[in-house]
């Protein structure tokens, strides 16, 4: 997540960090950071396993999966005042984390990291091309269970866009126009001994992100990871036969075969899975859009988060 700094903490940053001090963030840094590696590496596929090109086999008609470069937002991403911030086609949609207290420093720890640290914790802010997060370290039983982050920019909302069986789909949107800017990955939360600790994420009536961290009887630290991603999309297009091919089976067999049919059409294993896991929290619409498709004689664009995991987040028909 990120922060916006106040003149007082950016004052801070100014002066010299002692040594110990500054050795001490980089080693929470470097823990909070090999935890999150350790997920990464169960969890999620690899963004290098998607090619940017099209996965279509050209010996099965299959529908065509791009990562269209022409289509992606222009993103921006920097520390200041020690935090990740992020602007995304020229909006702001920096995150304001949790206060950790009176009290709490900043320590730069490179071009890309930086930790905050108060009394019961702290957050390791990092920031990379497509990608904010901060790791919050918790460091005893004391700490609070819930944390709420707010967005800098009036007008960006987070917003529940579904609930799927990982958990609620939040998204960062702007809420004049509608443009979505980012989406966050799925909560997770380790203790000291790599055991997973209950967490969630829930928006409230403010458009604040809202996350949970049930850390009583864990083995502290425990580190929580909320993180949003930009940018990047996947489009899976649906040629018009392919459309109809989807909906006349459905009609034939009954609507349940539709899932089947539409994801079993997708060549790559890894978007075909994102396709059967978020499917049924938008099945009422995705089906009308093809069966609309189908009898206007159109194609259908499916439209898939970039950064693994590959929530589904946007579908239209269009003239092809």
């Amino acid at each position: 997540m990120t922060v916006l700094a106040g003149a007082g903490v950016l004052a801070l940053l100014l002066a010299t960090p002692q040594p110990a001090v500054a050795d001490s963030a980089a080693a929470i840094a470097a823990d909070a950071g090999a935890v999150a590696a350790n997920y990464d590496a169960q969890f999620f596929t690899p963004t290098s396993d998607i090619a940017d090109s099209t996965y279509n086999d050209p010996a099965t008609p299959d529908v065509d999966i791009v990562v269209d470069a022409d289509r992606t937002p222009t993103v921006a991403t920097s520390l200041q005042g020690g935090a990740p911030v992020a602007v995304v086609n020229g909006t702001n949609v920096s995150v304001v984390p949790p206060s950790l207290g009176t009290g709490s420093t900043v320590t730069t720890v490179s071009s890309t990291t930086s930790v905050t640290t108060g009394a019961s914790g702290s957050l390791v802010n990092e920031r990379s091309e497509n990608r904010v997060r901060s790791l919050i370290v918790i460091d005893n039983a004391a700490a609070p269970t819930t944390y709420t982050y707010s967005i800098g920019s009036p007008d960006i909302k987070f917003v529940t866009v579904a609930e799927s069986e990982t958990g609620s789909i939040i998204g960062i949107v702007n809420s004049v126009t509608g443009e979505a800017l980012g989406y966050l990955n799925p909560a997770w939360a380790r203790d000291a001994a790599n055991v997973t600790v209950p967490t969630s994420y829930t928006v409230n009536a403010a458009g604040q992100l809202v996350q949970t961290i049930e850390h009583a009887g864990a083995a502290y630290p425990v580190t929580a990871d909320p993180s949003v991603s930009f940018g990047w999309f996947i489009y899976v297009r649906y040629s018009k036969s392919e459309v109809h091919n989807a909906v006349t089976y459905a009609q034939a067999y009954g609507l349940r075969y539709f899932t089947s049919r539409m994801c079993g059409m997708i060549p790559n294993s890894i978007i075909r899975y994102a396709c059967n896991l978020f499917i049924n929290a938008y099945f009422g619409s995705v089906w009308q859009t093809f069966l609309y498709a189908h009898n206007n004689n159109r194609c259908v664009e499916v439209k898939y988060n970039y950064p693994s995991p590959h929530y589904m987040v946007g579908w239209k028909s269009y003239s092809c």
